[in-house]
């Protein structure tokens, strides 16, 4: 599992794997402004969903493609942890 105590505050996490449990901390996701590829990340139980954001409210998951299409700003300040799951 990655420390919360790692990464800055101005990083970026990927973290794409975790099938067998969490690869990160519950401050992390706290934290961090969160992004995911598919609604399901969230909505689904694991292995489709992840560990890390089952009982994450929908409004704190931001849609990647939204990151993309230019409806969502992604960072939004130089000190900001994002967390891409």
């Amino acid at each position: 599992m990655l420390d919360p105590s790692w990464p800055a505050k101005c990083a970026h996490i990927s973290s794409v794997g975790g099938s067998h449990g969490h690869e990160l901390a519950p401050d992390t996701v706290r934290t961090g402004s969160l992004f995911v590829e598919w609604p399901g990340a969230a909505a689904s139980a694991p292995p489709a969903g992840t560990h890390e954001m089952q009982g994450i409210p929908p409004h704190r998951i931001t849609l990647l493609g939204s990151v993309l299409d230019g409806s969502h700003p992604g960072r939004r300040g130089p000190t900001e942890l994002t967390v891409f799951k």
